[in-house]
């Protein structure tokens, strides 16, 4: 249904309804004010909509603003360069991807600037085959999902779909979650300095990951420590390399590379030491609470030495049982 030079435009109440913008504009303005109503300028009418669902850009430029909290449809930029600023405060859920499911869905979207004083969680498109993220800051980042690459700001936590999540952190700076959903996600920490990444669905002072399958920490860093799930009731780390090895809780099943500390849990962490002599933690073994045992079926001679310091011996601390 084509209109052209519409002030105002009122779709049937009962059905459900998608509103394109004109692909002949330079610049397609939205305002979506309400849950299915708003106003669309194309330089040279502004239309005022009532009763449309779903918002779709044109081949041109589409730049949505969203003022409200109770819009539920899809807004999708269609083609060219097309941006979501959201003007409304309120904590919001933000997905990717051509579908509409109770979240805030965007899709085609190049640019996408959250409410700064909520607190806004970013979903990755399941449909992309691969999601590369990168976290350049605190709250903001790109995101490429193989069609669109989108620029986010003022995002808290980051959540993989069901497909494969790619996330690079570049920042010291992050302080949410990532999570990796479904899929085979990974994290490769490029950014200088540090680190204490700890597994687990929740938001600390610390790197707080959940639902990796590998880890990376950055190999030129002094330090790097590895907290495990605190809600787990049996952790099983396996150290088959310098700083590298697994993590298996039930929840999280996750390869690690480049820590020198590992620290266990509140509950039963069992730690073995496998393969060759270069298998060792440079920094320190930490069972933390619970009931831990270090098991050591690796090659080579080891001077194994109780307390909590790092002095060039396998260093282990809070550790009922060492085999």
């Amino acid at each position: 249904l084509n209109v052209h030079q519409i002030e105002t435009l009122t779709a049937h109440a009962a059905s459900s309804n998608t509103l394109i913008s004109d692909s002949s504009a330079a610049i397609n303005a939205w305002n979506i004010a309400s849950a299915r109503n708003g106003t669309l300028n194309d330089g040279a009418t502004t239309t005022t909509y009532n009763n449309i669902d779903q918002a779709r850009g044109s081949s041109s430029v589409d730049n949505f603003t969203l003022s409200t909290t109770t819009f539920s449809g899809l807004v999708d930029g269609g083609g060219g360069t097309d941006s979501l600023t959201i003007t409304a405060a309120g904590d919001r859920t933000i997905e990717l991807g051509n579908r509409n499911n109770g979240n805030l869905n965007a899709y085609q979207i190049e640019t996408l600037t959250a409410h700064a004083g909520s607190s806004n969680t970013l979903i990755s498109d399941s449909s992309a085959a691969i999601n590369a993220w990168d976290m350049a800051g605190a709250r903001n980042g790109t995101l490429n999902a193989g069609a669109t690459t989108t620029a986010y700001t003022n995002i808290d936590q980051i959540r993989g779909g069901s497909s494969r999540d790619d996330f690079t952190l570049s920042t010291t700076v992050f302080n949410g979650l990532i999570d990796g959903g479904g899929g085979t996600d990974s994290l490769i920490i490029t950014a200088a300095g540090n680190q204490i990444v700890e597994v687990g669905n929740r938001v600390t002072t610390n790197l707080n990951i959940y639902q990796l399958e590998d880890i990376t920490a950055n190999a030129s860093a002094a330090r790097n420590e590895l907290i495990g799930d605190l809600d787990a009731t049996t952790t099983t780390w396996t150290i088959n390399g310098t700083g590298s090895g697994s993590l298996a809780d039930g929840s999280n099943n996750l390869a690690f590379s480049n820590f020198t500390d590992l620290t266990g849990t509140g509950a039963t962490d069992n730690f073995r030491l496998s393969g060759s002599a270069t298998s060792t933690i440079l920094g320190l073994i930490d069972g933390a609470g619970g009931n831990d045992r270090l098991t050591i079926t690796a090659t080579g001679d080891r001077i194994v030495e109780l307390g909590e310091r790092s002095n060039g011996n396998l260093n282990v601390h809070q550790i009922e049982t060492i085999t």
